[in-house]
């Protein structure tokens, strides 16, 4: 009751993977060998049991309190994602892009059900929420190295015949990038639904003419974005940027630079970053 208070109340700022266990008694009829994997992973001792950012929480409600204290922490990383079910068949698409450089990170990605009623185990409980049916493409979570700015894409097809899936038209997919050894959650989403991919710009370029600079890019290599958001040094330059370029007035010579593709309904891919003018300051001086 607790939880379902505080999810209530915090709609759209966590992401929520429920794994089924194989005990105590029977367990859940749920249970699979990748929630046995979480289970070792996390040390888990009881069920339920509460792991927030990677935390142990034990096995107590979240209060707001430290909610809020884990929610305003600053992210370097930003993910988004989109999947699509074709008869049986979802296909996952996710990209995760990070400010600084990271190597050998675990990208995760679950496929839920957000409620299931046929899951009913030996505690009397008949429906279940956030319930993890499968995990793509491996348990163990997907080994990536990202460098600042850029974006590593995965993408997955699975036949949800499979899973014990209850109703097709209500699963979602969470997404989110963990520290293989300090068990860290960087960020996390959960993947728009049933829709097309929201695909990032590509190629972010700088142009300079005499004491003129414009930011270029190309249009991403799929899908019709209604405009771009350019951010500079960490700050929003402009927000309905029709065009591929953008003129920057009063500039340092070193600066940050990001370009986000904005689609219908708000939605957003992730950014392109650079940093600007430092590769080019060394050249110069190694030549002189």
């Amino acid at each position: 009751t607790l939880m379902d208070v505080l999810t209530s109340n915090n709609q759209g700022k966590y992401t929520y993977t429920k794994y089924p266990m194989n005990w105590p008694g029977t367990g859940d009829p749920y249970y699979t060998g990748e929630g046995g994997t979480r289970m070792s992973f996390y040390d888990v001792t009881g069920t339920p049991q509460i792991f927030l950012d990677g935390t142990n929480q034990y096995h107590v409600a979240i209060s707001q309190a430290v909610f809020d204290e884990y929610y305003n922490n600053s992210s370097y990383v930003d993910i988004r994602g989109s999947f699509d079910v074709v008869g049986n068949t979802i296909n996952v698409i996710a990209d995760f892009m990070s400010y600084v450089d990271i190597d050998n990170v675990d990208a995760y990605i679950s496929i839920n059900e957000k409620t299931t009623t046929g899951n009913i185990g030996g505690n009397g409980e008949t429906e279940f929420h956030h319930v993890m049916l499968k995990m793509l493409k491996s348990k163990s979570g997907n080994e990536i190295n990202l460098k600042a700015g850029e974006y590593h894409r995965l993408e997955f097809t699975y036949n949800m015949s499979l899973t014990n899936v209850e109703e097709l038209d209500d699963l979602e997919v969470a997404l989110w990038l963990q520290n293989p050894v300090t068990q860290e959650i960087y960020n996390s989403i959960f993947a728009y639904e049933y829709t097309e991919h929201c695909y990032p710009v590509n190629n972010l370029t700088l142009n300079q003419n005499e004491e003129i600079k414009t930011l270029t890019w190309e249009a991403p290599e799929q899908g019709t974005p209604v405009c771009y958001k350019v951010f500079i040094n960490g700050n929003i330059a402009s927000e309905n940027i029709s065009d591929t370029t953008y003129k920057l007035d009063s500039i340092g010579d070193i600066f940050t630079a990001e370009v986000i593709a904005v689609y219908d309904n708000e939605k957003t891919s992730v950014g392109v970053a650079k940093l600007f003018g430092v590769v080019e300051e060394e050249e110069e001086e190694a030549v002189t």
